[in-house]
């Protein structure tokens, strides 16, 4: 693009108000204007409604976009080597290549400063023009030179700028983007284009709000699997090798780690790295240190998405981590509970102690951090705490005098030091869990028999921990509420000897004393 896009959006909001063309209206244009060339001068019209992207209509975007796909399939703009052609024709062909140049500003204002309805149009319109001129470019070489590759990532480029720039990037607007990144050819262009994008921006540090929007953009790829065909534009070659596209990728990165963050936005930038960059580096070893010097950090929420890396890393590519059990150990916090992604924590902590070959001190130190951590969460949590607790005893028998210990102290006296930083030496194996006993009386029924069952009869089969990561209290009382509503009886039929008020009466009332009794369960007074 010739002119900025900051440039251009302050001229387009300084301008005043004006009256745009009504649906039939536009589609006249359109019409009058692929059907004869001397109705040129309605292009300009179509493209003025443009003008103040702030105000612009859906209608109006949607009809430029029209406009513009069909002069790509006539190849209007299209110019070739083998091409005879008068001067006029030239000049005309010129002049709808710079009229095709300036919708693309304005549509890209438009996706950056208009209405919410107006940049999903501008978004989708976008992706069209791009596709169209992949299959119909804007120059059309011999074929002896011509390229089996053509995707117009600078299109692309121009889509993610004003996507950055977006002052409200909503959540509507990215899902919308991350439906264009189920197809192959989009997702290995889109690290083409960011390194490019990137690289103009690192002249200075970008603003966080920026940055912000660019990772939220990429959060939303897919999860890389091998096999997946589908391409957006319907051309050949039009996907990057892989080799080209760990490249760009692995520049990506050396982009974006020298900046700083505020914490909102690294641990962003730790998931994406995780989940989407990681997958597609050429030698994620290299960000070792970067994910030490994370771990090491104060902040929970760091610190827990670092480990993820460190996880994948020695999985993947067999790295050692001194006292990685330590550090894992002192992650379960208090401030753990209350942690955006405390999930995350949970899912890795059962893959990181799932081996039964793990000593019985360091289990049993884990077993009674999660015991101890009981006594301050919520419902959920206790479900998801208590599940731990009892995948551990079952993994490992030799633990389970922990719930019975003849040698461990009552609450006053127990040995167990909880701010101790290593677990081995925090006296858990002298101690017992006193705290899961607690909990048999619990209010709510699920964590007290979850409770009397690791102490009185644990079963031989782990339980599955998955589908408690996500459970949130609303959640927990629908289910229970639906539970208790199968075992209401129809206490109606009890009362065929009475006259109908009566029954009706203490029919209800004794529905409400049996409904009561059961929702109440469900909260801690």
């Amino acid at each position: 693009m010739k002119r900025q896009l900051t440039e251009k959006v302050e001229e387009g909001v300084v301008k005043k108000s004006k009256k745009y063309m009504s649906v039939n209206k536009l589609s006249e244009c359109c019409s009058q204007f692929l059907s004869n060339k001397k109705n040129a001068n309605v292009l300009i019209d179509l493209l003025n409604q443009l003008q103040i992207p702030t105000e612009t209509p859906v209608e109006c975007v949607t009809a430029v976009e029209n406009v513009f796909i069909e002069i790509l399939k006539r190849k209007d703009i299209t110019k070739s080597d083998e091409d005879n052609i008068s001067e006029a024709e030239c000049q005309y062909k010129e002049w709808l290549r710079d009229c095709y140049e300036d919708a693309w500003i304005k549509l890209a204002l438009c996706l950056q400063k208009g209405t919410s309805e107006c940049k999903l149009q501008a978004l989708n319109s976008m992706f069209q023009l791009l596709s169209n001129e992949a299959k119909f470019p804007l120059t059309q070489e011999k074929k002896k030179k011509r390229k089996k590759n053509f995707f117009p990532i600078n299109r692309l480029k121009v889509i993610l700028e004003s996507l950055s720039l977006s002052s409200n990037l909503s959540t509507d607007l990215s899902k919308r983007f991350s439906e264009f990144l189920c197809y192959k050819d989009v997702v290995g262009n889109l690290w083409l284009s960011l390194e490019s994008l990137l690289k103009d921006m690192c002249q200075q540090q970008p603003s966080d709000k920026r940055v912000w929007n660019i990772l939220l953009l990429l959060s939303g790829l897919p999860k890389l699997k091998k096999g997946s065909d589908n391409v957006f534009c319907d051309i050949k070659n039009g996907v990057p090798e892989d080799k080209v596209v760990r490249t760009a990728v692995n520049s990506v990165w050396k982009l974006l780690a020298p900046w700083h963050y505020s914490s909102r936005t690294h641990q962003l930038l730790l998931v994406v790295l995780v989940e989407h960059m990681m997958p597609r580096m050429d030698c994620a070893i290299y960000l070792t240190d970067y994910f030490m010097d994370c771990l090491n950090r104060d902040e929970c929420e760091i610190s827990m998405l670092a480990l993820q890396g460190v996880f994948n890393l020695i999985i993947k590519h067999n790295i050692e981590y001194p006292n990685i059990y330590g550090k894992l150990y002192q992650l379960f916090s208090v401030e753990t509970l209350k942690a955006k992604y405390k999930t995350r924590l949970f899912a890795l902590a059962d893959e990181f102690l799932r081996s039964t070959h793990l000593p019985l001190t360091l289990v049993a130190a884990f077993a009674k951090r999660f015991s101890r951590l009981l006594l301050v969460a919520s419902p959920p949590d206790m479900l998801i705490l208590l599940t731990f607790i009892a995948n551990l005893l079952i993994r490992h028998p030799n633990l389970k005098f922990l719930c019975h210990n003849p040698n461990g102290k009552d609450v006053d006296d127990d040995v167990y030091n909880e701010s101790e930083r290593d677990p081995v030496k925090s006296g858990a194996s002298q101690s017992q869990l006193w705290e899961v006993k607690l909990l048999q009386q619990h209010s709510c029924e699920r964590v007290a028999k979850l409770a009397r069952s690791i102490s009185d009869d644990l079963p031989s089969v782990e339980y599955q921990l998955e589908p408690l990561l996500d459970l949130t209290w609303q959640k927990m009382i629908k289910r229970d509420i639906k539970n208790v509503s199968k075992k209401i009886p129809q206490i109606a039929e009890k009362f065929e000897d009475k006259p109908l008020s009566n029954k009706m009466e203490e029919a209800r009332q004794k529905e409400f004393k049996i409904l009561f009794s059961e929702i109440s369960k469900l909260f801690v007074f």
